[in-house]
């Protein structure tokens, strides 16, 4: 083999160990995923300001990636699916939605936000559980109550347990799932605060 045949293949190794190196270590760009609002039936027409405090999530869930149950007491959290927000933010800003829809109003405020509106009542979620198995169920479970203005008297305080069905194993359909789960903690939480208000 002559000197220039040994260049050009030694060029065309070391493009091809290049070419594939580049490829291999190329990672999977990351899904985003954010919770939406559910349609529900409304109930009566509400004129009262009710803060929301921010929801509290564990620590287990206090993180970017999506987390999923792979057994009694094991989890996997996935890199390439991905909160596109906190979820503690993004759980406070849809019961935020779905209790002024259901209570016809847009007077239901993120306490966080809130710049010196009076309110009546203030609603406190902690969450203890959220997550599930991707194609089997989503659990979200904690307590939740309901404050006087000055958050010292306690109106109501409950323990909560909801469980909805995913109908595949997509990350999509997982997350339609926990939707569903806050839907329905927003439904009790607002037929209280209809019986009270």
């Amino acid at each position: 083999m002559n000197k220039n045949n040994a260049s050009a293949l030694f060029t065309f190794l070391f493009l091809t160990v290049a070419c594939c190196s580049g490829c291999s270590t190329r990672s999977h760009p990351a899904d985003f995923y954010l919770l939406s609002p559910q349609p529900m039936p409304q109930l009566a027409a509400r004129d009262e300001s009710i803060g929301v405090f921010p929801v509290r999530v564990p620590d287990y869930l206090d993180r970017p990636q999506i987390v999923t149950r792979t057994g009694e007491n094991s989890l996997d959290l996935n890199e390439f699916h991905r909160w596109a927000e906190p979820l503690r933010v993004n759980i406070t800003s849809i019961l935020v939605k779905n209790l002024s829809h259901l209570l016809q109003t847009d007077r239901i405020i993120n306490a966080s936000r809130n710049h010196g509106l009076p309110v009546r009542f203030q609603v406190d979620v902690d969450v203890l559980r959220f997550d599930g198995v991707l194609g089997g169920e989503v659990i979200l479970s904690g307590r939740w109550g309901i404050f006087s203005d000055d958050g010292e008297e306690i109106s109501v305080l409950r323990s909560f347990y909801f469980q909805e069905q995913t109908h595949s194993e997509t990350y999509t359909d997982f997350v339609a799932a926990m939707s569903r789960t806050i839907a329905e903690l927003s439904r009790v939480i607002a037929e209280e605060l209809e019986r009270i208000l």
